[in-house]
């Protein structure tokens, strides 16, 4: 019960930091803030892949089994409802469950920015 006391203060101490980070895209001019969902999505995903990228890169890959049980295991929702969040992040668009859904979310993405 210690870890999830610990894991809501510090996903509390991160949302007040994000609260007040905003600004405009100097590419594409258009406003962000760090709270927003998609760009939470976003953020996860990739960092999500950049940990199986890795594996391949560096001699240990992960099966495809093992891919997709770490891409389940570092599904946003359930990292959130360990922590005992109750926000607006546990949404469905949030729960990757596969490798390929990583994938397909960071595609989707950067084809509509």
């Amino acid at each position: 019960m210690v870890a999830v006391a610990a894991a809501a203060a510090a996903a509390a101490r991160v949302r007040r930091i994000h609260d007040h980070v905003g600004g405009v895209d100097a590419v594409t001019g258009r406003r962000y803030a760090a709270g927003d969902p998609a760009l939470l999505l976003w953020v996860h995903a990739a960092l999500v892949q950049s940990k199986l990228a890795a594996c391949r890169a560096f001699g240990t890959p992960l099966s495809a089994d093992d891919s997709d049980r770490y891409v389940a295991e570092m599904s946003a929702p359930r990292l959130f409802a360990a922590a005992g969040e109750q926000r607006q992040l546990l949404r469905e668009d949030l729960a990757l469950q596969t490798a390929e859904d990583v994938a397909d979310t960071l595609g989707a993405m950067r084809r509509a920015s």
